[in-house]
């Protein structure tokens, strides 16, 4: 959810970071009043929104279509987050 992650000869590694969200991410794992908490997941998403950041919610029949261009794709099991970025392969 931080970070985009691109493959480079070395292997995979981070090609774009958002700073904002994962300082947003780090204080809210301290929080633990409920308010504060819902409070902190209002300004996440609410930075989701100004940045037009996308998040996949749910994929029902759980079907990914690819191209000749991807060598490895592994599907990680978890609808909201389908796509297992430390092991996806790019031609």
């Amino acid at each position: 959810m931080q970070s985009i992650f691109a493959n480079t000869a070395d292997g995979s590694g981070v090609l774009a970071n958002d700073a904002t969200l994962t300082q947003q991410l780090k204080d809210y794992e301290t929080i633990i009043d409920s308010e504060q908490q819902q409070a902190a997941f209002d300004n996440i998403f609410k930075h989701f929104a100004s940045e037009s950041l996308a998040i996949p919610i749910d994929y029902r029949s759980e079907t990914f279509i690819t191209s000749n261009k991807i060598k490895e794709f592994n599907y990680s099991g978890f609808s909201d987050g389908p796509i297992d970025y430390a092991t996806l392969k790019v031609k």
